[in-house]
């Protein structure tokens, strides 16, 4: 791929913290790879999930995928990112993107966000996040491994007149069902976090039981643990102010919310 070529007629595209992305001529996007997380990041089994998600529709088509993880692809037919402003009325459809996505064959290893969490970390962690640690390993432990896309955000929801697409397959690999499901809840909009019981139900196809309901309530705390410290190891690694402000929400979420997951905990035993 001639990126210096293409980036002549390019138009930048804002947002996005780990790669530099450009609109080109003809319907197409160019997504340049900058390093964010090499020690679980592969250009490799990025291509091969976003391959079976592009088989089955759910992502754009891509045109060429260099091994450095550099991005070659068709333009979404698409306007925007979804907005819960804009697209409340569009939940349903993301309920059943999510269940279209954990029907595809997993075509990584698994997503070992215990490990990604240690190796995030700059210090031993506190009493109170090693009791989530440990009681969110013990409770998902059992839970069925499906393709997950591992960051599932309204940032990588495209949303078009006819369809919603799904992009960036950085953090696909096997995972259990819940994950992507408290990712899109509570990656975004704080507001999504209120649709809780309503969204877990509209992927389950009927009214949640407590103990799925526990088990979000877990998997989203757990996902404030782990994205507040990948975002302040990104902050001191680059010293970008938009990674110390996501940590910093997710940290006080983690504190807003800790009499929440201990109580899902104490009923998951």
């Amino acid at each position: 791929m001639d990126t210096k070529s293409l980036l002549k007629n390019a138009a930048p595209i804002e947002g996005g913290l780990s790669n530099r992305t450009f609109r080109l001529p003809e319907g197409r996007i160019l997504r340049l790879k900058e390093e964010s997380d090499p020690l679980f990041y592969s250009p490799h089994e990025e291509a091969l999930s976003l391959r079976e998600a592009e088989a089955a529709g759910i992502s754009p088509t891509v045109i060429e995928f260099e091994e450095k993880g550099n991005l070659l692809m068709e333009e979404a037919k698409a306007t925007r990112a979804f907005c819960l402003e804009n697209d409340k009325g569009r939940i349903p459809e993301i309920a059943s993107l999510i269940k279209e996505l954990h029907c595809l064959t997993p075509q990584k290893g698994e997503f070992d966000a215990k490990r990604r969490l240690i190796s995030y970390g700059d210090g031993k962690p506190s009493e109170s996040n090693l009791v989530l640690l440990e009681g969110y390993e013990k409770a998902t432990a059992s839970l069925p491994l499906v393709f997950s896309h591992n960051d599932f955000v309204p940032g990588n929801l495209l949303v078009g007149e006819s369809r919603i697409w799904l992009i960036d397959f950085e953090f696909a690999g096997a995972n259990h069902p819940y994950f992507d499901i408290a990712s899109f809840l509570s990656e975004g909009e704080p507001a999504l976090r209120l649709l809780k019981d309503e969204f877990l139900g509209l992927v389950l196809e009927k009214v949640p039981s407590q103990e799925e309901k526990d088990l979000l309530t877990l998997t989203t705390a757990f996902e404030d643990l782990l994205w507040s410290t990948w975002a302040r190891w990104r902050y001191r690694t680059t010293r970008k102010e938009a990674f110390l402000s996501i940590a910093e929400e997710k940290e006080r979420f983690l504190r807003s919310e800790e009499n929440d997951w201990r109580l899902a905990l104490r009923r998951l035993g």
